[in-house]
């Protein structure tokens, strides 16, 4: 079975990859997408695709967009870690989906239908009534976080957080007065949560806030490095294929 995978985190798809080799050994991924331009682009030439893993929210925006450019017949799986009213639109819609941190079983399950199922040729409809009920729903993003903290239960104001990051498995909001507070979250459920106007995820370990940024570094071949105000010792380096991303979501 030949498939293509559309995620914009590299961790991810060799996560992805392993798993799929140890489901079934006869999978072969074709293709590694980081963004909607590369996967419409792609698609376009090259229809001969058992089924694509796609991520939701890409790095130049939601994955959704490529239907609208491409038709797609073969089938979707979403692997993802976006809001729970999108998942439910995905049940009504008979749209096949995993939610991050991807379960083994759950992934198994999947590459079975993928396997037994006549694919719909209607798939683009379906896509079109997805969006239709995520776009009649108004994107809430949180405004702050309640946490345990010491002997106290503090809310923090995601205004005042300079960077999260991700340090031994376990995710740590660092605000602007220098402290910094164990979240009982993962990196991709607080991605979703919050305003991708604001937050930006540097790479798989660190997403920053726009108002943290004292420079932007050239480091290494195409690579960016970024100085945080508050730390500037912490270092976040901007991959190559995520550099362009980074550029255009500073420059709005």
């Amino acid at each position: 079975m030949k498939v293509i995978i559309i995620e914009d985190e590299k961790f991810n798809i060799i996560k992805l990859k392993k798993m799929l080799s140890e489901i079934d050994s006869s999978i072969v991924v074709e293709k590694e997408l980081g963004t909607i331009k590369e996967s419409v682009n792609y698609l376009k030439k090259n229809t001969d695709v058992d089924a694509i893993f796609m991520d939701i929210r890409l790095g130049d925006g939601l994955s959704f967009e490529i239907f609208s450019q491409v038709k797609i017949t073969c089938p979707v799986i979403f692997v993802s870690a976006y809001d729970e009213y999108a998942v439910q639109a995905f049940k009504v819609n008979g749209l096949d989906y995993i939610l991050k941190p991807v379960d083994k079983t759950d992934l198994s399950n999947a590459v079975e239908r993928i396997k037994n199922r006549i694919q719909s040729s209607d798939t683009n409809s379906l896509i079109k009534s997805l969006l239709e009920q995520i776009n009649s729903k108004q994107l809430v993003y949180r405004n702050r976080f309640i946490i345990n903290f010491q002997d106290e239960i503090k809310t923090i104001q995601t205004a005042n957080i300079h960077f999260i990051t991700l340090e031994d498995s376990k995710t740590y909001i660092h605000l602007n007065d220098g402290t910094n507070i164990y979240l009982n979250m993962t990196m991709d459920d607080v991605e979703t949560q919050l305003d991708p106007t604001i937050f930006f995820r540097a790479n798989r370990r660190c997403i920053i806030h726009i108002d943290s940024i004292d420079k932007i570094v050239n480091y290494s071949v195409s690579k960016l490095k970024i100085i945080i105000k508050s730390n500037k010792e912490q270092e976040i380096i901007i991959s190559r294929e995520k550099v362009p991303v980074f550029k255009k979501w500073i420059d709005r």
